[in-house]
């Protein structure tokens, strides 16, 4: 039997903490010396959090690019966006919009909702999915879509419109 240092699992979470700060820190320096407009930002971000709702798992990222340069928005801000949905962040969001969806359709279901991506795709494709699940599926994911896109365009403009001031307000060095 393999035995690890007793503080192996310490060391495992600190490095993953490490890694997890350094990512966050590079992410934030990219986000940071982008040269973009307040408008750029926010219709990055709320394009980003719609698609990470309405797009299918794993056909967000370059769609979401593409409409991106074609709308002139930023780029990074749509990819960031688009990351709000992930394995961690599903299990909340497909059972939540089923609800929504069946809540407004009117067509409830007593079925088990996926709440992972490859259970998803295989509900989409199997003929003995009721489609009403789907149904309300997408129509719950486009609502949520559209409200925490909204709330994304102005949460980001205002966070960044708060950062070039405070920017602006320090002397230069």
């Amino acid at each position: 039997m393999k035995t690890y240092h007793p503080n192996f699992l310490q060391r495992q979470i600190l490095h993953c903490v490490r890694f997890t700060r350094r990512k966050a820190e590079a992410i934030w320096r990219l986000v940071r010396t982008q040269k973009a407009t307040t408008r750029e930002i926010s219709q990055g971000a709320a394009l980003g959090i719609f698609l990470a709702f309405a797009a299918p798992p794993g056909l967000q990222l370059i769609p979401g690019l593409l409409i991106a340069s074609l709308m002139g928005a930023s780029r990074v801000a749509t990819a960031l966006g688009v990351f709000v949905s992930n394995p961690l962040t599903m299990p909340l969001i497909y059972p939540a919009s089923y609800r929504l969806g069946s809540w407004v359709t009117g067509y409830f279901l007593p079925v088990r909702v996926p709440d992972e991506t490859e259970e998803i795709w295989q509900a989409a494709i199997n003929e003995s999915t009721p489609q009403f699940l789907l149904v309300n599926m997408w129509v719950g994911l486009l609502l949520l879509g559209s409200i925490f896109g909204i709330l994304a365009y102005y949460t980001a403009g205002w966070a960044f419109e708060r950062y070039v001031k405070k920017r602006q307000a320090q002397p230069a060095a």
